[in-house]
């Protein structure tokens, strides 16, 4: 609780004025919705453990840490695509710090919602 705690202060912080109202904080989980209209919902339970889904319009992505026998064992982390298709992860990057693996997902977010153009 207290890394979501942090994640939300240190993401009103960076992003306050590309952010449509305040980061909410759940039990679990923060919430935010970027000015372009993505609705985020983030999970950290560790650096190397997360789930980070988004929506945009009708677009439902997701980028996770669950285990995957499909994918190799040196990419943990993964995209699940607009299109239904599970990719290597181009943005994070497990055992990075959560706020530097989040804020980077949030920069590439707001020049692309679907992560287009961005390796899948």
């Amino acid at each position: 609780m207290t890394l979501h705690l942090e994640l939300r202060d240190a993401i009103e912080a960076r992003y306050g004025d590309a952010l449509q109202g305040p980061v909410e904080l759940h039990q679990d989980a923060i919430r935010l919705r970027l000015g372009n209209g993505v609705e985020m919902e983030v999970r950290f339970a560790a650096e190397d453990a997360y789930s980070i889904r988004w929506t945009s319009g009708r677009d439902e992505l997701c980028i996770d840490t669950a285990p995957r026998p499909d994918l190799q064992p040196a990419l943990p982390s993964h995209l699940h695509d607009q299109r239904g298709q599970v990719r290597p992860d181009p943005i994070t990057r497990p055992g990075l710090a959560p706020i530097e693996n989040l804020s980077s997902l949030i920069n590439a977010l707001l020049i692309s919602p679907t992560l287009e153009g961005r390796g899948h």
